[in-house]
């Protein structure tokens, strides 16, 4: 293990580092840190987790030790130790690899690089899957693959979630094209494990390449990894080898993966228990709201404002944002970052956490403060639309409601977004939150802004801050196109009728939150409490649906969207000659009556009734 961790490190250190300097680091392992230098003999954290107390640098665990540092104790119960390959490719250095294997096996204690079982962590019953790197450096095997495959059946039988620990360095050679394959083996056996709706997490230690990371890895719902660790699909010596072509500085650590959306959280192994364990509690939901004594509910009246005030107050630098409502509304909140494609925008905050005692995915739209510059005021990137998507998909999976903060002046435009395909992120998102199968409501909260806020509005309830905004377009924009800056930007306001008494007038809303007297920015404690309070009912409304039900109404809800009686004059200039409108699919022509023309719906399209769609105690 000393050996290995040293070759690693070598990977690290600077060129100008001297084999004698590596050799008596080699020498210093258990004594002094191999980076920062400070004396590790005495230290209790790195006697207990082996992380270096002064540079948190993380040092390799054996399997055994990793397990006893997740799990409750005592809960640790091993599963199918004792596999062997009768097939294995014959090779002419197949007497090498079986020699190879039977040390390792004496040194570690382990038949393979694998331990799988049955543990609790937090309370949570989990199945744990965890590779040894100090066993052939972790590499998949024919043995390694099946004891995988197993562990995902065994999960899928008893209903349980599992909790995958990497470390690996690659494929294992000696075993050729069956080594490769065990790729193909875990993929097909996770598949099936996901149809159960069961969650995966990945928790990717140093290193993390080759086969791993391209299957179990980046198969996980959710991936964690440790500060630091070598993390990709090339190993260590092809990244080197690149890096000394390019001089460009390698891309496969922890960080760099963060920011390029390929992993959640970066977590310090002495929290790793306590985020598992909330993880778990999280996306295993045990609890749905439902009423103690429902009472009915009117819209409380409100105090009618001008347009360009309620722009004011939307816009205002100290109005709360979506990461302000959340962490007032929601408790043990767990951040979930990246698209898994391309990268991480801060624009989008989303993750897990409990509203009222039930879990939820809440996904918001962060325009940031005077202290957080770098979300681009809320403007969301097709990467922010991507992991909105992905979030949305997990909620889906793991049966957990939705729950968007609509708060933008718009997409980001720019020609970056153009060739990211923005259109697209904007399409697909709209489509797989028309497609849920779960509960979904949508606040604005701020400013809703064109299609960027809409991407995020597709839902079962929509509702609106008392002072914020709902617009294709910002009134200065439309001033100029309009009007060509002719008009003030104060009546241009007016007629784009974007305040939250207009939307709820034209039913583009279904409720208005209230706000308190002074506006959310000078008291942004009792907006949370009135929003949360708010999402709460709708949330527990919805949540006794069917999914059929659901998505039903979703469907009435935006189809009635402009499908209006027409008031056409008399003396319409375009139509100088009497026509009869007739229903293609009925006999009896529609109704006309002086000026008004009533339309119906052919039999293709399923009829509305606008009454029942707005009682919120239907017959269906």
């Amino acid at each position: 293990m000393v050996q290995k961790l040293s070759n690693l490190l070598r990977f690290l250190l600077s060129s100008s580092e001297s084999q004698s300097q590596i050799h008596q680091a080699d020498i210093d392992l258990r004594e002094a840190c191999l980076v920062c230098g400070i004396v590790l003999i005495d230290s209790p954290l790195y006697k207990q987790l082996r992380v270096c107390p002064g540079c948190k640098f993380h040092y390799g665990l054996s399997a055994r030790d990793r397990i006893e540092s997740l799990i409750d104790p005592g809960s640790f119960k091993e599963i199918n130790r004792s596999i062997a390959s009768i097939g294995s490719i014959s090779t002419s250095s197949e007497s090498t690899y079986i020699a190879r294997l039977s040390a390792d096996q004496k040194r570690t204690g382990l038949y393979e690089a694998i331990v799988t079982g049955v543990c609790s962590i937090g309370g949570s019953p989990t199945t744990l899957i965890v590779l040894d790197f100090g066993f052939m450096g972790g590499s998949i095997s024919a043995v390694v693959g099946e004891k995988v495959a197993l562990a995902f059946e065994h999960a899928s039988k008893r209903k349980l979630p599992i909790v995958a620990v990497l470390t690996s360095g690659g494929s294992r050679v000696h075993e050729g094209l069956l080594s490769l394959l065990q790729m193909g083996k875990i993929t097909v056996s996770y598949e099936r494990f996901s149809e159960k709706k069961l969650p995966l997490i990945s928790v990717l230690a140093n290193p993390t390449t080759g086969q791993a990371f391209a299957s179990l890895a980046n198969l996980a719902d959710i991936t964690l990894a440790e500060p630091g660790a070598i993390i990709g699909f090339s190993t260590a010596r092809t990244i080197k080898e690149s890096v000394g072509k390019s001089n460009d500085l390698a891309i496969n650590n922890a960080e760099s993966q963060l920011s390029n959306g390929m992993l959640d959280s970066i977590i310090d192994r002495t929290e790793l228990n306590e985020t598992l364990a909330t993880l778990l509690d999280l996306t295993n939901p045990e609890f749905r709201l439902s009423y103690r004594k429902k009472t009915k509910r009117n819209q409380t009246p409100l105090p009618k404002q001008r347009a360009w005030q309620s722009v004011g107050l939307a816009r205002h630098t100290k109005r709360p944002t979506s990461i302000d409502y959340i962490n007032r509304i929601v408790l043990n909140f767990f951040e979930l970052k990246g698209d898994r494609a391309s990268g991480e925008d801060p624009a989008i905050v989303g993750g897990l956490g409990h509203l009222g005692g039930q879990t939820v995915m809440i996904i918001g739209q962060e325009r940031g403060n005077e202290n957080n510059d770098n979300v681009n005021d809320g403007m969301t990137s097709p990467a922010g639309f991507r992991k909105a998507v992905r979030l949305m998909k997990l909620a889906d999976k793991f049966e957990i409601p939705v729950i968007t903060l609509i708060d933008t002046p718009g997409p980001n435009q720019g020609s970056q977004s153009e060739m990211e395909g923005l259109g697209h992120s904007i399409a697909t998102t709209m489509s797989i939150m028309a497609s849920l199968n779960v509960p979904t409501i949508a606040a604005i909260i701020g400013q809703g802004g064109s299609e960027g806020a809409l991407a995020l509005g597709i839902a079962d309830r929509v509702l609106m801050m008392q002072n914020a905004i709902y617009t294709a377009m910002a009134p200065e924009e439309a001033a100029d196109i309009m009007f060509g800056k002719s008009t003030s930007n104060e009546e241009v306001a007016e007629s784009l009728r974007l305040t939250a008494a207009d939307c709820l007038e034209l039913n583009m809303v279904d409720e208005i939150v209230g706000e308190p007297i002074t506006a959310a920015h000078e008291s942004p404690d009792a907006a949370a409490r009135q929003l949360r309070r708010i999402i709460l009912i709708n949330l527990t409304d919805i949540g006794n649906w069917s999914s059929f039900r659901r998505s039903r109404r979703r469907y009435r809800k935006f189809r009635q969207i402009g499908e209006f009686t027409k008031i056409m004059g008399a003396q319409h200039e375009l139509q100088k000659s009497p026509i009869n409108y007739t229903d293609a699919s009925m006999s009896n022509p529609s109704k006309v009556s002086g000026s008004k023309f009533h339309f119906q719906e052919t039999d293709s399209l399923e009829k509305i009734d606008v009454q029942r769609h707005t009682d919120r105690r239907p017959e269906d």
